[in-house]
């Protein structure tokens, strides 16, 4: 299935228009989650502008299957990936 990768904030949105093909749901959660976990690896600083921005996962049909918050990665959530 293809899933796109939306970032929300209350003022701003940034579509994925290209979407990545992903077997399902659950595993495209885990690939966004793996990234964004990498980015912070690589500087924990970067996290510090994520507070009141969303990750969105939308489905083939553009309705939006899951979301996350991105503060909430930062609050040591990334245990969830492993």
């Amino acid at each position: 299935m293809r899933c796109f990768f939306h970032l929300v904030n209350d003022r701003i949105s940034i579509p994925d228009d290209i979407g990545v093909e992903s077997a399902d749901l659950e595993t495209a959660a885990r690939q966004a989650i793996a990234t964004l976990h990498d980015l912070w690896v690589e500087d924990p600083g970067t996290t510090d502008d994520w507070s009141g921005w969303s990750l969105n996962i939308a489905d083939g049909t553009g309705i939006t299957q899951i979301s996350t918050s991105l503060g909430d990665l930062t609050q040591g959530l990334w245990v969830r990936i492993q």
